[in-house]
């Protein structure tokens, strides 16, 4: 799964810590409605999210305590689920960035 090179360009903005379209734009000398649009693609590709993985992660690992002390294997099912999705996040979030 290739990037263009305007794909290419807003992910590094984003994984530099730009997140609003405008930013991201006057970055990458680019237009905000393309740059806009490039972030929806990236996001149904599953390269970045809204949320924040790592942030994500550590509230889920605070919550699957409580659920663990609880004896709730249920909800602890459930969060393991929730923490694989933001692992893979991340892991696209690095290999992407590793092939710049």
């Amino acid at each position: 799964m290739g990037l263009t090179h305007l794909e290419t360009q807003v992910l590094n903005a984003w994984i530099s810590g730009y997140r609003r379209p405008i930013d991201i734009a006057r970055v990458i000398n680019a237009n905000p409605n393309s740059v806009r649009a490039t972030l929806s693609k990236l996001r149904k590709k599953g390269i970045i999210t809204t949320a924040e993985p790592i942030k994500h992660i550590t509230s889920l690992l605070d919550v699957m305590e409580s659920a663990l002390e609880k004896n709730d294997l249920k909800k602890l099912k459930e969060l393991l689920t929730q923490i694989r999705y933001q692992v893979n996040v991340l892991r696209k979030y690095y290999e992407f960035a590793n092939l710049q």
